[in-house]
C-alpha cells in the first residue's frame, strides 16, 4: 500500500518548477534571437533596421544574452552527482544533436539550391570553409547559415566533459581553464581588442573555446554549488539579477555608441554576471515564468526554432523585401516576417518530430 501511495503521489505531483521555468526561458531567448537575425537580414539586404534604430538596439542588447544563456542552461542541465548518469546524459544529447546536424545539412542545402541555385550552393563547399566550421565553429559555413556553429560548439562541450574524467580525476581545473579561455576571448574580441582584430576573425573567440566552454562550465558548476550560491545571494536574487543586467546594458550601450552596433557582443565583462542572474532567478524563483503557456512544448522546440529559423528568414525575406525599396519597408511587414518565421519554423519542427517518431 505504501508503494502504491508513493507512485500515486509521483503521478499527481506538481511538475518540476525548475524545468518549466528554464524551458520557458529557452523559447523566449530563441524568439529574441529570431528577431535579431531578422534585423541583421534586413540590414544586409536593404541597409535599414527592422522597426526602429533605438528599438532594435534594445532588442540587440537583450538578445545577445541568449547564446551564453543557452550554453549556461545546457551546462546546468548536464550536472549529475553520478558520473555514470552524467555520461549517459551526454551520449543521449550527442545522439540528438547529431541527428539535428544531419537534418540541418539537408535543410540548408535544399534552401541554398532554391534561393541561389545548385552551382552557387556547391561553390560554398570548400575545404577552407569546412575547416573553419569544424575547428572554429565559424558562422561562414559551407551551408550558408550561421546557426550550425552553436550546435557544433555544444557538441564540443559535451565531448570535452565526457572525456575529461579520463584525463584528470579532479574537476577543479575545469573552471580555471574556462576562466582563462574567457579572459583570452575578451582580450581579442572586437569590443576590447578591435585595434588588433576585425569582425572577420570572430572564429578565434566566438566559438566553443571562447564562448561555449566558459559559459557551459559556468552553468555546470553553478548547479554543482547551487546551495552555496543560494546562501550567498540569499533573498537578493532579483536585485542581483537587475544589477548584473544594468551593468551589462551600460557596457553594451558604450560599445554601440562607439560604433560596435553590429559586432557579436556576447563576449563582454558583464555577461557572466547577467547569465548567472538569469539562472539564479530561474532556479530560486521557479514560479516566475511557470504560469506561461510555453513549458509544455518549448523544451522540445526551442532548439529547432534556433536552428531552422535562418532558412525560413532567407526564404520569406526574399519574397517580402527583395523587390521593395528600403524607404518603402513598413513596420507591419517586419512584424509579419517575425511572426511568420516563428510560426512556420515551429510547424516544420512539429512535422519533423512527428516524422521522426
Amino acid at each position: 500500500m505504501q508503494l502504491i501511495s508513493i507512485i500515486r503521489n509521483k503521478l499527481h505531483a506538481e511538475p518540476s518548477k525548475r524545468n518549466s521555468t528554464i524551458d520557458t526561458l529557452r523559447i523566449i531567448l530563441a524568439m529574441l534571437v529570431v528577431y535579431m537575425h531578422i534585423n541583421t537580414k534586413l540590414y544586409e539586404r536593404s541597409g535599414v533596421d527592422g522597426l526602429s534604430l533605438v528599438f532594435d538596439d534594445i532588442v540587440l542588447i537583450v538578445a545577445r544574452v541568449a547564446v551564453p544563456a543557452f550554453f549556461v542552461i545546457s551546462g546546468y542541465c548536464l550536472y549529475r552527482n553520478n558520473l555514470k548518469a552524467e555520461r549517459e546524459s551526454i551520449k543521449r544529447s550527442l545522439k540528438h544533436l547529431a541527428l539535428l546536424i544531419m537534418g540541418s545539412i539537408v535543410l540548408y542545402i535544399v534552401v541554398g539550391v532554391i534561393l541561389d541555385g545548385a552551382s552557387a550552393t556547391a561553390a560554398r563547399f570548400t575545404s577552407y570553409r569546412f575547416f573553419k566550421l569544424a575547428l572554429f565553429n565559424h558562422a561562414d559555413s559551407p551551408l550558408g547559415t550561421g546557426a550550425l556553429w552553436f550546435v557544433l560548439a555544444l557538441v564540443a562541450c559535451y565531448i570535452i566533459y565526457y572525456f575529461y574524467p579520463y584525463v584528470c580525476k579532479t574537476q577543479k581545473y575545469l573552471p580555471v581553464i574556462a576562466c582563462l579561455l574567457y579572459f583570452w576571448a575578451i582580450c581579442i574580441s572586437p569590443v576590447y581588442g578591435d585595434i588588433i582584430l576585425s569582425k572577420e576573425r570572430a572564429m578565434l573567440y566566438r566559438n566553443y573555446l571562447g564562448l561555449g566552454l566558459p559559459f557551459f562550465t559556468l552553468g555546470y558548476f553553478y548547479h554543482k554549488y547551487q546551495q552555496q550560491a543560494k546562501i550567498a545571494i540569499s533573498n537578493q536574487t532579483v536585485k542581483f539579477a537587475l544589477l548584473g543586467f544594468t551593468l551589462y546594458a551600460i557596457e553594451q550601450v558604450i560599445f554601440i555608441s562607439n560604433g560596435h552596433h553590429r559586432y557579436p557582443m556576447e563576449i563582454s565583462i558583464m555577461m557572466p554576471l547577467v547569465v548567472i542572474g538569469i539562472l539564479a532567478l530561474a532556479t530560486q524563483h521557479p514560479r516566475l515564468l511557470a504560469k506561461t503557456k510555453f513549458p509544455e512544448w518549448s523544451a522540445k522546440y526551442s532548439l529547432y526554432l534556433y536552428i531552422g529559423h535562418t532558412a525560413v528568414i532567407n526564404i520569406l525575406s526574399k519574397v517580402l523585401f527583395d523587390s521593395v525599396a528600403p524607404k518603402n519597408i513598413r513596420y507591419y511587414k517586419v512584424l509579419l516576417l517575425y511572426l511568420a518565421v516563428i510560426a512556420i519554423t515551429l510547424i516544420a519542427s512539429w512535422l519533423y518530430v512527428l516524422a521522426k517518431n
